[in-house]
């Protein structure tokens, strides 16, 4: 399986012209970015960026947060994108904990990082997304360089040697059941859970894929942009979640699938109706939970909800086939790519339930 730079290359000559990347900022084909991200990769590596090594981004969903996975494997190194909403102790841990020296970063969490940055022992440069100046001042300790730097290198590919079982991301747990953890994920990773999302879900090259979640995170990153290219469709990526606005940006981008997680599917829900809530494109929306309601949510907006279970280390074992009926306290059935176990506390196998669905 060709690793993650290596994709995006193959597409900018088979898809050049189509749009890949659509964001609020701006849209940007297949070629557009595979050209984007080559500079940035030069750019990179005119900072001193290694293969092999590690590189934080601390950005809101922007062009450059979409760009930079491709960019650092075409360097050779491993992105480590952290949660903007990271503050104080977990914030210098996963800095750490990713051993990155560079970090690129918007200058509106630069009192986040400031507030932290006496605590790190491995960050020694930050690259930064806006007023720089603002944020060389808050940060005397560190090398702090504009964004402008990375673009301004020529277009020809570094070309590392990547392999597939080679490292291409640490992508950080949420920290539930304690600090949060840096799941190291190869170049195989993203591609393959990409692959069976379009499986099971029938995503179609004329999707229009949209998530309002954040690029740090596996729904965004891997199951909307890298799905997109692999299918050759457009990955649409919000801002951030908003009930006033998602109807709108799911009509403004032309999305036809969406994903939904924790509540937003209720906020979704509970506002008020309007008469124009079936007037989108989307077919599919995929998430965690699907509520009992479900049913009236499709008949409202004319789609179709569907659920799966995963997470960030293991990828998406569980999906709910769109071929069954719906099954109440189900999440789907496990997908012949894993082999599923179920333990107790004790680490026991527990015994199957009958839970309705059909195998």
């Amino acid at each position: 399986m060709a690793p993650l730079d290596a994709r995006l290359a193959e597409r900018a000559r088979t898809h050049a012209a189509l749009p890949f990347l659509r964001l609020p900022e701006g849209e940007r084909t297949f070629a557009e970015a595979d050209a984007e991200a080559t500079r940035l990769a030069h750019g990179l590596a005119r900072l001193g960026v290694r293969p092999a090594t590690q590189v934080a981004t601390l950005l809101p969903n922007c062009l450059e947060a979409a760009l930079l996975p491709f960019a650092v494997a075409r360097r050779g190194a491993v992105l480590a994108p952290v949660n903007t909403a990271f503050r104080g102790g977990v914030l210098a841990h996963v800095l750490d904990l990713s051993r990155a020296e560079l970090l690129v970063m918007d200058d509106s969490l630069a009192d986040a990082l400031a507030a932290v940055a006496p605590e790190l022992t491995h960050l020694r440069r930050v690259v930064v997304r806006g007023d720089a100046g603002t944020v060389r001042a808050a940060l005397p300790g560190l090398e702090v360089v504009p964004l402008e730097v990375l673009r301004d290198a020529p277009a020809a590919p570094p070309a590392p040697p990547n392999a597939e079982d080679d490292l291409a991301m640490l992508l950080f747990t949420s920290g539930t059941t304690g600090r949060s953890k840096g799941c190291m994920l190869t170049h195989r990773y993203g591609p393959r859970q990409a692959q069976l999302m379009i499986e099971h879900y029938g995503l179609r090259a004329d999707d229009v894929l949209y998530s309002p979640f954040p690029l740090f995170h596996l729904d965004a990153l891997v199951l909307t942009v890298l799905a997109a290219l692999e299918l050759g469709a457009t990955a649409a990526i919000g801002a951030r979640f908003s009930v006033s606005r998602f109807w709108d940006e799911i009509r403004a981008s032309g999305a036809t699938v969406f994903d939904f997680m924790g509540a937003t599917l209720t906020l979704l829900h509970k506002a008020p109706p309007r008469p124009d809530d079936g007037d989108n494109a989307v077919r599919l929306a995929w998430g965690v939970p699907v509520p009992a309601w479900a049913p009236a949510f499709e008949a409202r907006f004319g789609l179709r909800v569907a659920e799966l279970y995963g997470s960030t280390d293991v990828g998406v074992p569980v999906y709910q086939p769109l071929d069954a009926p719906r099954v109440p306290g189900s999440c789907g059935r496990p997908i012949a790519a894993y082999d599923v176990r179920l333990a107790g506390d004790d680490g026991a196998e527990v015994a199957a339930v009958a839970s309705g669905m059909p195998k």
